[in-house]
């Protein structure tokens, strides 16, 4: 699998009205998942799924390369764990200093 990043700077969500999945298979129709705000949904009408697999070149053309997203995707990771650093060293300050209040 590979996983290709589109930055919201592309304006994927007025082009694509949100995040959507083609779902192919050997032996069925192809059906499109909807991740919306409430849920998810399932499309099986052959002309929705063509509409959306028709969307499929656009999302590629606007999408990161795969190297691109993974050094994305590693750059976030990072950001996120340095934040996570900060907080748990900010926790432990607090820690401390209320540790320091009760002994006075």
């Amino acid at each position: 699998m590979v996983i290709r990043i589109v930055p919201s700077s592309a304006g994927a969500a007025g082009v694509f009205g949100g995040p959507f999945r083609v779902l192919r298979y050997a032996e069925h129709q192809p059906l499109v998942y909807l991740d919306t705000t409430v849920g998810g949904l399932f499309l099986e009408d052959q002309e929705f799924v063509a509409t959306y697999g028709e969307l499929i070149p656009t999302v590629a053309d606007l999408a990161l390369d795969e190297g691109q997203s993974r050094e994305f995707i590693a750059a976030l990771a990072n950001e996120l764990d340095r934040g996570s650093d900060q907080r748990h060293g900010h926790d432990r300050v607090e820690e401390e200093q209320l540790q320091q209040r009760w002994q006075q």
